[in-house]
């Protein structure tokens, strides 16, 4: 992730976790659970609150929650201590040795994480979703439009915001082997004017 947007949440864990789990999020719920059976095995990239994995948790998942902010991480553990094992401090698009790369998911979620990678970085994490998703198994991954950014796609907080639309999204995935399924688009679940979000649901081919 972009130095200058971790360094904003690794000074702002706290309060960012405490925003993300006031959020309305029931769709995406039932839309992890209508994918996946209990007991399968699935990734959360950038969890951020740890709400999401939390919820996998509670169903039966084979969860594991990675945010690349250990103090992001930290919060996402206190605030649900059911990830103390669970929780490891993993920025993507990994290095080509990391170990994580080695292990197969049935189902990767990577929510609000690409708005933060350029497109070289974004281009990497789809090569190595591909290597980490197993045959016929399924990436959900979300972006936001609409954050208002004054200066080189940087929020007044200096978070990078790279805008894509769902086209261009879904053409990266394609490349690393991904079919799209379906795209939702719902308005901001923290109910901000003018943010909209799309998220992807894809399988992998085999």
């Amino acid at each position: 992730m972009d130095t200058l947007t971790s360094a904003y949440y690794a000074s702002h864990a706290a309060e960012c976790a405490a925003r993300y789990d006031a959020a309305d999020v029931l769709p995406l719920h039932e839309l992890l659970q209508s994918l996946a059976p209990a007991g399968s095995r699935v990734l959360e990239i950038g969890g951020g609150s740890g709400r999401d994995a939390a919820f996998l948790v509670h169903l039966g998942y084979d969860t594991t929650y990675t945010d690349g902010c250990e103090e992001m991480v930290r919060e996402a553990v206190k605030r649900h201590p059911e990830l103390a094992t669970k929780a490891r401090c993993a920025a993507f698009p990994l290095p080509d040795d990391h170990a994580l790369l080695l292990e197969r998911y049935d189902m990767v979620l990577c929510a609000a994480v690409i708005m933060h990678l350029d497109d070289a970085s974004l281009e990497r994490l789809a090569m190595q979703l591909v290597r980490m998703v197993a045959d016929t198994g399924w990436l959900v991954l979300s972006h936001s439009r609409g954050h208002r950014c004054p200066a080189r796609n940087r929020d007044s907080c200096g978070r990078l915001f790279i805008e894509r639309t769902p086209t261009n999204v879904n053409s990266v995935l394609r490349n690393g082997g991904f079919q799209p399924v379906e795209l939702i688009e719902n308005a901001d679940g923290l109910g901000r004017d003018g943010i909209t979000w799309a998220t992807h649901v894809l399988q992998k081919t085999s």
